[in-house]
């Protein structure tokens, strides 16, 4: 999550913890933990970090909402990582992004909040190769992903599970039209979805699919099989995230054949990129509904004078009148000069 950024030092003050990165990048952290990212974060928050968490407090609140309970304040950032991997978002704000400087818009409907947040857990297991997705890498595979990276044979000879394509280079992918098996698959899940075959088709990228090589020394040419081509040029970061995974396997890097658990994992890698680009439908109703002007919807559990929780632990607890309109009744942010080192994080 730090990007190879070590902690310099933990500092505590009250309730309060305040983590100081070894550049002076502030990471603020309660209960919950709220992440401050960018190549330059005093141009994105101002010279004072304790600005954006008032303001946070100050928005949950207007919905009804405890930063403090439940998983309210998870929301706000799921929410956010939901938009970031709409597709019409990163088309409609591709300056802003390239510029370093993306606005999110938040909704003023705490039921949009929470569907966003739905949305942004989503993507977070799918982005973390240590989370087993149901559907996607165990229980029962979606029809559109059961065939996607398929290992048409076992592979049991070191030579065999050596890459010997470069793809830090260009690589070798083959296009083909996809087999009946995998055609089959494709018109089950758009069956399911409501759509034609030939939306979900042109939303992988077309009629065909890709095989991805690793060894075209080897007689029967190992590969994995069936790649949407829109999977295959899928982009994270600026880099195309299964050719970036290939480009550090092969046997000059690796010094060695590739093991089944690796192979396994590039499959499982092109199924994850494949939801993701299977959710972009979802990911862009939800931005639009965020972006257009919005009527504001507290929580429905919003009392008179008092709202009930989302998400609280405490079903009795409310937050009273005083602290729905002035939700900064927490403790001043400790003046980093005055600081006092409690530890340090390696």
């Amino acid at each position: 999550m730090w990007q190879g950024q070590a902690l310099s030092r933990v500092v505590h003050s009250g309730e309060h913890v305040w983590y100081i990165l070894a550049e002076h990048r502030w990471c603020i952290f309660g209960e919950h933990a709220w992440y401050i990212f960018g190549e330059h974060p005093w141009c994105i928050l101002g010279e004072h970090p304790w600005y954006i968490y008032v303001r946070l407090l100050t928005y949950l609140a207007r919905l009804g909402l405890d930063a403090d309970a439940g998983d309210a304040a998870s929301w706000v950032w799921l929410h956010a990582l939901a938009v970031g991997y709409a597709p019409q978002y990163l088309a409609e704000q591709a300056d802003g992004l390239r510029g370093d400087w993306p606005r999110v818009p938040l909704p003023e409907d705490a039921a949009a909040l929470q569907a966003g947040a739905a949305l942004g857990e989503q993507i977070a297991a799918l982005l973390d190769p240590e989370a087993e997705v149901r559907g996607v890498t165990v229980g029962t595979i979606r029809p559109a992903l059961l065939r996607v990276g398929y290992l048409a044979e076992i592979y049991g000879s070191d030579t065999e599970r050596e890459m010997t394509v470069d793809y830090g280079g260009t690589g070798r992918v083959e296009v083909r039209p996809r087999t009946p098996e995998e055609q089959a698959g494709l018109e089950a899940q758009a069956a399911a979805s409501g759509i034609s075959p030939a939306e979900l088709a042109a939303r992988l990228g077309g009629h065909d699919t890709c095989d991805v090589l690793w060894n075209t020394e080897y007689p029967t040419r190992p590969r994995w099989q069936n790649v949407p081509p829109a999977a295959w040029q899928y982009v994270i970061g600026g880099y195309p995230v299964l050719k970036k995974w290939l480009s550090y396997r092969h046997v000059k890097a690796l010094g060695r054949p590739m093991v089944h658990a690796e192979l396994r994992a590039f499959r499982d890698a092109a199924r994850r990129v494949t939801a993701l680009i299977l959710l972009g439908p979802e990911l862009n109703a939800h931005y639009e509904r965020c972006n257009r002007p919005q009527v504001f919807a507290p929580h429905q559990s919003a009392l008179s004078r008092g709202r009930k929780v989302a998400g609280d632990a405490h079903p009795g607890r409310v937050l009273s009148a005083e602290q729905q309109v002035s939700p900064c009744n927490t403790p001043e942010p400790p003046n980093p000069d005055s600081l006092q080192d409690s530890g340090k994080v390696d």
